[in-house]
């Protein structure tokens, strides 16, 4: 089995690149709020689609640019006299290797996202001020988190751990259960889970761990209430049919009991970004 990859500590600075600074400016470099940005990010076991896409929207969100719009490219930090370098994708980070720190400094480039049509510099600033609201509230909103199938594409939802522990709204005769004590707490999270992924959980086991641990690091999703989650956390679950609900008897198949289910798919670390929903959801 071939080894696990990981990526490196990022603790580089960016800088918007000088050439852009020249001339007539382009909406999204009017708006951007700092001549640089530290981009930090410890060392990481996320695929490399995932990892890219949470350095991107920690470039843009530090710079105060709507990620609904924006792509980054970099490249090393070079004297504005000279020819601007090639842009690199941020997946090249990658290559610094393992025992090194991607340091930097690089500069940065915001390119349009394809098809989507270019925002005015009003619209620009609108973004940056629900953002700047969103931050400033003290009222204390409930933390959700990403929760998706590990190494699949087909079922995600954003969650607050909270809400899987009481049966939904509208449901009354859950309701009506839950208030006598009639329904495991187990039953409940797994029924407010499958709701949101639109799955049914009913007769599976289902684990989970956290993005940047292994999949051997699974616990039972029971221990989900008692595990401390931060914000950046994503939830990746194992499903798999319990043997009790296998059908049995003459003329049928025995299915194996290792490995994932990888029909019930997950998604590869959202895609995303568990940190650009939750600017999506709450400031755009």
């Amino acid at each position: 089995m071939a080894p696990r990859l990981r990526r490196p500590e990022v603790n580089a600075t960016i800088n918007i690149c000088s050439r852009t600074l020249a001339g007539e400016l382009s909406p999204e470099i009017q708006v951007a709020h700092h001549p640089s940005f530290q981009l930090t990010h410890p060392k990481s076991q996320e695929t490399i689609p995932a990892w890219a896409a949470e350095l991107q929207l920690d470039i843009l969100v530090g710079f105060g640019i709507n990620p609904k719009y924006y792509a980054v490219r970099i490249h090393d930090l070079t004297p504005s006299n000279q020819p601007c370098p090639k842009e690199q994708e941020l997946k090249t980070l990658k290559d610094v290797g393992l025992d090194h720190i991607a340091s930097g400094p690089y500069e940065v480039h915001f390119l349009l996202k394809e098809g989507v049509k270019a925002p005015t510099v009003e619209a620009l600033r609108e973004w940056q001020q629900r953002w700047a609201d969103v931050n400033e509230d003290p009222t204390p909103l409930p933390t959700k988190n990403m929760f998706i199938l590990c190494n699949s594409g087909n079922h995600f939802a954003s969650l607050a751990v909270d809400s899987l522990t009481t049966p939904p709204e509208g449901d009354a005769e859950r309701n009506f259960r839950h208030g006598l004590g009639l329904t495991p707490a187990l039953e409940t999270i797994k029924h407010n889970l499958g709701r949101a992924l639109k799955m049914n959980l009913a007769g599976r086991d289902v684990h989970f761990h956290l993005n940047g641990e292994d999949c051997d690091a699974q616990r039972d999703i029971s221990e989900l209430t008692s595990t401390t989650l931060m914000s950046t956390n994503i939830v990746k679950l194992h499903v798999q049919v319990l043997p009790s609900a296998l059908p049995t008897g003459p003329g049928t198949l025995t299915l194996g009991s290792g490995g994932n289910n990888s029909q019930d798919g997950s998604t590869d670390e959202g895609r995303l970004m568990q940190r650009g929903w939750q600017i999506a959801a709450q400031a755009d």
